[in-house]
Parts: structure tokens; sequence; C-alpha cells
């Protein structure tokens, strides 16, 4: 048996990629040796190979598999929150036989998940080729969506507020530059350690011993709200959070364990649904038009069909907030699933249901910044007698802000907020945030004079965008928005957020 090994290396979208096949030249001669002599060596990452071979009981090769290994991480090296999301295709190409197209997928990688296998049915590669054969494996990749890159091992980071605000931190080896404002705000523990006179103090560095540096950035993605919801790594997260008396990371990562879940959920959807965690309603559609209200989470959903027609039943789905005022910030991920059924009766009369669509979305986000704008889904069913619409729903991650008030969660020392008003509306920011993105100067100038409240002569629905991309809220944004959007840019002069508004605009729907 012979084995190939290829790897391919190559730097696109600001990360190195890394891509590994392993294929094999089989004969119909049996194996001598055990089955797990069989396997290749250890991968010079440090990892095993995947058992691509599986053998019957007589020692011949009854399964072949194709694994491909990609690897992603950033230019800039390890220390760094990232996440990259791609598209991936591969074909399998030989001189005497037509393309075999294995598999196109989508992966995600971050900085706590850099690399992926995937395992593919090899039998078409496994005879051993002719002498003139050829062969080679062709993969496509493409990067759909990418984060921000903050590099932490620069004092210049975004984290940082200003220069005497950078402190160096060594974790397991690695040296990252952080707030010391941020983290004394945040936890206890940091702020103890930054105001007792420490060895440390006199050089500005700092040493977590005993940490684990993944688990670590783990911990700054969740606290600086870099991480969409706390995943299985939660019990993890919840010890550095006690650890380090940090009570924004401790709730997150309570919200995702099982009880606080279920008690959590028991709140907001009817009874006998808490395990399931999901709002669970039929909608019998006897007639050509229907409208169905729910309220799910303190959040309000429309269901409206407008008729039947040739190509069937068109259904729309609205959200927006219960109790929505013109300053709110909020968006709402969610994760459902459709089903429409027919009924139709047995021989013995008794009712039979059929399905006949099932339709599952997962963190299909909605989001609307006043009651000028909101978020519609249509779903398109085939036409059938008797149908009814089976819908589930839940909510995997929701935010509200509602930036009337002067002690919102965007600002963070009540001394920094500043009153604007934008149209009729009074927001209450922070100036601390405005701040560093004002290479022009626009703000710092306005805040020159003190005034009781500032008024801007901008659009309320595109500066409420402008304002939760500066703090990285998750929200959607339209094409038609972003034009606004980038608008509001160029009078600000904060080319930071024009491209980070063109980033977002490749996922735009």
């Amino acid at each position: 048996m012979t084995t190939e090994i290829k790897i391919i290396r190559f730097e696109i979208g600001g990360f190195k990629w890394r891509i590994k096949t392993v294929t094999y030249w089989s004969n119909p001669t049996p194996v001598t040796y055990p089955v797990e002599y069989a396997v290749p060596p250890v991968d010079d990452d440090g990892d095993d190979y995947v058992d691509c071979l599986v053998y019957d009981e007589d020692g011949y090769l009854q399964e072949y598999n194709l694994p491909v290994k990609i690897k992603c991480v950033p230019s800039c090296g390890k220390r760094a929150l990232w996440r990259c999301e791609a598209k991936v295709g591969i074909v399998v190409i030989r001189k005497y036989s037509e393309p075999a197209h294995m598999g196109q997928w989508k992966e995600t990688f971050s900085f706590d998940r850099t690399q992926t296998t995937r395992v593919f049915n090899g039998s078409y590669i496994s005879e051993e080729p002719e002498d003139d054969d050829e062969f080679h494996v062709e993969l496509t990749l493409q990067i759909t969506k990418t984060s921000r890159i903050i590099d932490l091992s620069i004092p210049e980071n975004e984290f940082i507020r200003e220069p005497s605000d950078a402190l160096r931190i060594t974790v397991d080896g690695n040296n990252l530059y952080l707030s010391k404002w941020f983290l004394s705000h945040h936890s206890q523990f940091f702020l103890a350690m930054f105001e007792d006179d420490f060895m440390e103090k006199r050089t500005g560095s700092y040493v977590l011993r005993e940490i684990d540096f993944t688990e670590f950035l783990r911990f700054l993605a969740i606290l600086h709200g870099k991480r969409r919801y706390v995943d299985e790594s939660f019990q993890s997260q919840l010890t550095m959070a006690d650890m380090y008396q940090c009570d924004y990371v401790f709730q997150k990562c309570l919200q995702y364990s099982d009880r606080s879940k279920a008690d959590y959920y028991r709140t907001l959807f009817p009874a006998g649904q808490e395990e399931k965690a999901v709002h669970v309603y039929t909608i019998p559609m006897t007639r050509p038009f229907f409208k169905h209200v729910v309220e799910v989470g303190g959040f309000k959903w429309l269901f409206r069909s407008p008729g039947i027609g040739e190509a069937g039943v068109k259904m729309r789905v609205w959200c927006k907030k219960s109790d929505m005022k013109n300053t709110m910030l909020w968006n709402c991920a969610v994760k459902g699933k459709f089903e429409v059924k027919s009924l139709n009766n047995n021989s013995d009369g008794q009712d039979k249901r059929h399905k006949i669509f099932s339709r599952i979305w997962n963190m299909y986000s909605y989001g609307s910044f006043s009651l000028k704008y909101g978020e519609v889904q249509s779903f398109d069913f085939a036409k059938y007698a008797r149908n009814t619409v089976h819908f589930s729903l839940e909510i995997l991650e929701s935010f509200v802000i509602d930036l009337s008030s002067p002690t919102n969660e965007l600002i963070g020392d009540p001394s920094d907020a500043v009153c604007l008003a934008v149209e009729k509306e009074m927001l209450y920011l922070s100036k601390y945030v405005v701040k560093p993105f004002d290479p022009l100067s626009y703000f710092r100038e306005m805040f020159k004079t003190e005034q009781d409240y500032y008024k801007l002569d901008v659009g309320l629905d595109e500066f409420l965008l402008f304002i939760a991309v500066l703090h990285d809220k998750n929200v959607p944004i339209h094409s038609y928005v972003a034009k606004k959007l980038n608008k509001l840019t160029t009078m600000f002069g904060c080319s930071f957020d024009y491209w980070f508004a063109q980033q977002r605009l490749k996922g735009c729907w």
C-alpha cells in the first residue's frame, strides 16, 4: 500500500491557510499486521490522522475514506481575537474518469477553533492507478465573512483607551496588552491587583499563572462582547469568572447552564415547554388569509399569509419589541422550524397527518432601530388541501438597549455620559466610545463647550445603527441603511466604521 500526503499552504484575507489530504493506493493483498498499525503516523501538528482505512476480519480493505484537514490562523499570530467563515468545495480528478464532486460546505474558524477535518468516501480513488494515470484533489476556498482581527500582542489594539491605559499581562508565556480601566471596571480581582503595591506594578507587567491561554482568550471575548453567546465551554469560563470576580461573564455562563436556561425559559414559554425551551403552536390554514400574533421573550411575532396563489402559500414573519421605543437598539437571534402538514382520513375514519414540507432556520437575526424599519422573512409552501402550519421558535440570543436612559449599558462611567438630540429624541451615550474613532475631531470640537445636550442634524435610524456598529453589537445591516451609514462616517471622519460597514455589507440580506 502506498500513502501520498499533499500539503498546501497559502495566505488570503489576512489569514494563513494550511490544507492537508491523505490518499492511499491499495491492492487486494490482505494486511498481516494488526489493524491499528494501518493508520498513518502522527501529524506534524501533533494531531492524529483520522483512521481512514477499515479492514474486514480477514484483513482485506473494506472501506476507504479521504480526509481533508483545513487549518486557519491570522497572519498576525495566535495572540488575537478573530472569526472567519469560509465556503469550501472539493473535487477529485483522475485522467481516465469523470471528476468526482466530493462535497461543498461552510466552515467557521475562530481563535479557539483553528482547524477542522472532513472525511469523504474515497472508494473513487482507492484502486491502484494505471501507469500513466493522473490524479489530483482540487479544492476551492472562498472567505464569506470575517470579523475584525484584534491583535492583543500590540499595545495599540482597540481595547486600549489611551497609551497610559495599556498594561501587559502574561498568560502561559504569551504577552497580551489589555485595558487597565476596563478590567478594573468589570473585575474586583484585577482592581485589587492593580491597586496593591505588587512588584509587577512598577514594571507595568503582570503574570497570570496556571491559566490556559485559549480559555483566557474566551474569557476576554465574552467580557468584551466579541462572543455572540457562551458555548459548551461555559464550565471553564464559569470557574474563571468566579476566580476573577467578574459578574458579567458569570451571568453569561449561568444563562447557558441547563438549570438556569430552564428557569429562564419557564418565564417566557407556556407550561409544558420548559424542557424544550421553545414555543410551539399550530396555525390552521382554513382560510385564504390568516394572521397570528404571539409574544415570546419580550418580542411580538406576527405571522401572516396574504392568501393562496398559484405558487402556494406565502407566509411572512415580523418581529418587534413588545414595548418598542424609537430610542431602542435591539436584536433577536432565533432558531426556528416550519412544518406544513396535510390532514387526511384513514379508512377507519381517523385523522392522519402527513408532513409535506419542513424548513429549519438557525440564528436568523431580526433587528430594528425604530418603528420605521422592520425585518421580514418569507416562506413559500406547496399548495395542499386542509393544511396546518406547525411552528417552533427558540431564542438563542437577544439584547435591548434603551438609549433614552442615562444609565444604559453602553455607558461605563456615569460621569462620561453625554446627551445628544437626534430628531425629536434625546440619546445618552459615552464620550469614551465616540472619541477614539474621531480622526477629524468632529465630536471633540463639539464637546469643548459645556451644554445640557448637543444637537445632531442626522437621521435617527442611521445614527442608532452607527452607534451599534461602534459598540460592535450584532446587528443586521441592509444595503439601503448602509449607504446612509457611510454618509455619517464621512461626516464624522470615522474611517473605521466605514470599513466595518463594508465588511458587514458582504453578508447583508
